[in-house]
């Protein structure tokens, strides 16, 4: 969840949520 979070979690927790509800 914080792997790639250096400054933008909230759009970075959306993209990642995103990309593991595809999978």
């Amino acid at each position: 969840m914080s792997v790639m979070v250096p400054e933008v979690p909230m759009t970075r927790c959306s993209r990642t949520t995103s990309f593991s509800k595809n999978k």
